[in-house]
């Protein structure tokens, strides 16, 4: 009889333990890192988000992301900084759509005593510390390559994103410097885009309709796979060179259609931006800018480039 009134209470117990919830202790984020991009449009950026995520799990910060409608939506991108401003963020990760429109929230920041850093695109009218690719050495680069496979006669196209986002500014300083270095006679002229694949297309074919355009240079990799496509369709000849590790644009420079193109690791840029504002949050001190590294992918290496590519994801 005992034995089995035992039984009873221990069917019970189980019983109210099924259905009575269970509550965890969770810890809650030692940070809380705000973000704003330009845009989630393409796989530069849905990198750079997948890897900020990555690295705020990693430091179990909390992470709050915004972005505008597009890359050149300036006024709706400063609505959403100015909503992060005024939430309880600890730091601000900005990619600004305009480099010469930073200084506000970066004054509007300290004021709040939020900590603030740019990412991929660098300010021009403040000091803020900057996490993304070096440019003026992708454009190095690019100049280097061309300087090597140009003809003598030949004519560059530059087909560039806006003139007021340092990416692509500094891709062309850096071009423009180093080839006049290489090769000073060489002719270029540059078109500013929205750095769309449709503008990419209708700027490619008035430079490539030219008979003497030996080389084009894109500042991203969306414009030069539209050069590539004008490209195969007039039958012309001309380098192609693009910037960004993207799927398509890697199989593009694997099949012939892209001659060259600089990597710029979007997943490595969000990572380390979040890495460092929380380190620099932790440390008590201002964030340092970090450059990160690039390389040339031509048909000679390509191949082992993806292989690598595709292990680490």
């Amino acid at each position: 009889m005992m034995k089995k009134y035992r039984m009873a209470i221990l069917v019970i117990l189980v019983f109210l333990c099924a259905c009575s919830p269970i509550h965890m202790e969770r810890s809650q984020p030692a940070h809380t890192i705000g973000v704003v991009l330009k845009a989630m449009n393409s796989q530069h950026w849905l990198e750079i988000r997948a890897g900020m995520e990555q690295a705020a799990a990693d430091h179990e910060a909390e992470l709050l992301l915004l972005y505008p409608d597009n890359e050149q939506a300036t006024e709706e991108q400063d609505e959403l900084i100015r909503t992060l401003l005024g939430s309880s963020v600890d730091a601000l990760l900005v990619a600004p759509c305009n480099s010469y429109h930073t200084a506000w929230f970066a004054a509007q920041a300290e004021e709040h005593d939020i900590l603030c850093l740019t990412v991929d695109t660098r300010a021009y009218d403040s000091t803020l510390p900057y996490i993304g690719a070096d440019n003026a050495a992708i454009g190095c680069m690019v100049a280097d390559y061309l300087a090597e496979n140009l003809g003598e006669d030949s004519f560059v196209g530059i087909i560039a994103g806006s003139t007021q986002q340092s990416p692509h500014i500094d891709r062309i300083t850096g071009f423009q410097n180093q080839l006049d270095i290489q090769r000073s006679a060489v002719s270029v002229e540059i078109r500013h885009t929205d750095s769309s694949f449709a503008q990419g297309l209708e700027q490619a074919q008035l430079f490539l309709s030219r008979p003497d355009c030996g080389a084009l240079f894109c500042t991203n990799a969306v414009m030069g796979l539209a050069a590539a496509q004008v490209q195969a369709q007039l039958g012309t000849d001309a380098q192609i060179v693009a910037v960004d590790t993207q799927d398509d644009a890697l199989y593009a420079v694997r099949d012939g259609k892209i001659d060259a193109l600089v990597t710029q690791s979007g997943y490595d840029i969000g990572y380390q931006a979040v890495d460092a504002a929380i380190d620099a949050l932790e440390r008590g001190e201002e964030p340092e800018s970090r450059l990160l590294s690039s390389q040339l992918l031509t048909q000679e290496n390509i191949a082992e480039f993806i292989k690598q590519y595709r292990a680490e994801e």
